[in-house]
C-alpha cells in the first residue's frame, strides 16, 4: 500500500495532526467532521459527529447548543473524546482529554461566519428536545425569517456556545491491508509529549 501520510512520530502531536490534515483536506468531502464521545454522570456514553472548526496548542474547538444532550453532558462530565476518520486515506486520529467552554468573543466571531440558514436553525431549534411534529419547528423557522432577513445582525442564542477539547492523548492510525495497522500514541506526561508505538 502506498501511504500518503507519515506515521513517524514527531516532537509535538499537534504538528502531526496539522501535517495529516493538510494532506487530506482537499480530498476528503468533510475533513473537519469528527465523532465526539461524551458520557453522562452515570457513565452512559453518547457519540455523534461534530464539525471541528479550529485547533491550536490550546485545544480543538466546536460549537453547539449547550442545552443539547452533548452540551449538558459536557457541562457535568468534562471528559470527552474526538475521532476523525478519513476513509480515502485509511487513516484515523483519536484524541481524548478534558473540555472547557469557549469565551463569548470567540463564539460571536464564529457565529458571524455561519450562513443565514444555519443561524435561523440555531435560533429555532431547542436541540435534542422532543417535538410533537416537524411542522411546529418549520413554523418557528418561518416566523424567524419574518423577523430577520439575510442582512440582519442576528443575536447569538443564549444557549448556544462552544467547547474546547484539551488533549491529554493522541493516537494516529494508518490502515494496513494485512491488519498490521500502524499506530502511534502520544501522551502528555508532566507537560511533555511522549510517543510510543502501539501494536495493532
Amino acid at each position: 500500500m502506498d501511504y500518503q501520510l507519515n506515521i513517524a512520530a514527531q516532537a509535538n502531536p499537534l504538528n502531526h495532526f496539522d501535517d495529516w490534515y493538510a494532506t487530506v483536506q482537499n480530498s476528503d468531502p468533510q475533513p473537519d467532521a469528527a465523532a465526539l464521545g461524551t458520557a453522562s454522570t452515570d457513565g452512559i456514553p453518547s457519540v455523534r459527529l461534530v464539525l471541528v472548526k479550529a485547533w491550536s496548542e490550546i485545544g480543538f474547538e466546536f460549537f453547539t447548543n449547550q442545552e443539547s444532550r452533548k452540551g449538558q453532558e459536557l457541562l457535568v462530565n468534562r471528559n470527552a473524546a474526538l475521532t476523525w476518520h478519513w476513509k480515502g486515506f485509511g487513516a484515523q486520529v483519536r484524541i481524548r482529554g478534558t473540555v472547557s467552554t469557549i469565551e463569548s468573543s470567540t463564539v460571536r466571531a464564529y457565529w458571524n461566519t455561519r450562513s443565514y440558514g444555519s443561524k435561523i436553525s440555531a435560533l429555532a431549534s431547542a436541540q435534542s428536545a422532543p417535538i410533537m411534529h416537524r411542522e411546529a419547528l418549520l413554523e418557528k423557522v418561518n416566523q424567524l425569517r419574518q423577523i430577520y432577513d439575510e442582512d440582519s445582525d442576528m443575536p447569538v442564542p443564549d444557549n448556544w456556545g462552544g467547547f474546547r477539547v484539551h488533549p491529554s492523548n493522541y493516537e494516529f492510525w494508518l490502515h494496513d491491508p494485512d491488519r498490521l495497522h500502524y499506530r502511534i500514541e502520544y501522551a502528555n506526561v508532566d507537560g511533555k509529549w511522549v510517543s510510543m508505538i502501539l501494536q495493532p
